[in-house]
């Protein structure tokens, strides 16, 4: 009587990635956004996913991961935001100021993008 439980894709992608990486594990994301309800992906999904990493001082494979995130959720202000905080743990703030600025276009009350942006600007030489 016993009836397999089938993972998430989210869940899946990070089984992956710890066993073959995340190009492999996004590689497979993908498959799945192709087979599967769309009912199973949000952009919280990726977004946790992403922090994670983050947290784990990986801020190239959390790029990876929020780009991915952007193509999918095009709309998704906070999906921006997240590509951006990765950018600057990156060292890449002109793409970061770029992914902030398209997060306030999308959700103007978007207050961390302002402060954010706020922040880089008194920096700036």
């Amino acid at each position: 009587g016993y009836s397999p439980r089938t993972l998430s894709p989210i869940v899946a992608a990070k089984l992956i990635a710890s066993q073959r990486g995340v190009e492999r594990a996004l590689t497979e994301y993908r498959a799945m956004r192709e087979t599967q309800p769309v009912r199973f992906f949000g952009p919280g999904d990726l977004n946790g996913w992403g922090y994670m990493l983050l947290e784990q001082r990986r801020a190239d494979d959390a790029i990876r991961v929020f780009t991915d995130n952007v193509g999918y959720y095009a709309d998704n202000a906070y999906a921006y935001d997240a590509l951006g905080e990765a950018q600057l743990a990156a060292g890449q703030r002109d793409a970061a100021v770029g992914n902030y600025r398209r997060s306030l276009e999308l959700d103007p009350e978007n207050t961390n993008a302002t402060e954010v942006l706020a922040r880089i600007e008194a920096e700036a030489p």
